[in-house]
C-alpha cells in the first residue's frame, strides 16, 4: 500500500483529501505544516504540499527536506493549490529542469478522482 505525506494548513481540506483518498487504498497522513528536514520523509512514496503554508512554501520544502535525499530513495512529489497554474509555473518548471522531477500540479477545486489519477502516476 502506498503511503502518502499531505501538508496542508487548511484542517478541512487536509482532512477531506485523507478520508477521500484512503478509500483509493492509500496510506495517507496529513500534517498542517512542513514537519522540517528531520522528519522521517523517505517512509513516504508521495508527499504533496500545498503551494503556501504559514512560513514557507512547497518549493522550500523541496528544496530543503527533499532534495537533500538520494534520488532512488525520495519520494515523489506534488504541488496543490487553488491558484492558477500559469501563476505557479515558474517556480514549478525551474524545480523540474533542476532536480529532473515528474512534478504534477493538483488544484484544489479538481474532484478526488482526478486528484487520484495525477497522484496514480507517481506510483513505483
Amino acid at each position: 500500500m502506498a503511503k502518502i505525506l499531505i501538508i496542508d494548513d487548511s484542517d478541512n481540506w487536509r482532512l477531506l483529501m485523507t478520508m477521500c483518498l484512503s478509500k483509493y487504498g492509500l496510506d495517507v497522513e496529513g500534517l498542517a505544516n512542513d514537519p522540517g528536514p528531520q522528519h522521517a520523509w523517505e517512509q513516504y512514496q508521495i508527499v504533496v504540499a500545498d503551494w503556501m503554508l504559514p512560513g514557507t512554501d512547497a518549493v522550500q520544502i523541496f528544496r530543503h527536506s527533499l532534495a537533500p535525499i538520494p534520488r532512488d530513495r525520495r519520494p515523489r512529489f506534488a504541488i496543490m493549490s487553488v491558484l492558477t497554474e500559469t501563476r505557479i509555473d515558474r517556480e514549478v518548471a525551474k524545480l523540474r529542469r533542476e532536480f529532473e522531477l515528474v512534478l504534477p500540479y493538483i488544484d484544489k477545486t479538481w474532484p478526488i478522482a482526478r486528484v487520484y489519477q495525477k497522484l496514480k502516476v507517481l506510483l513505483p
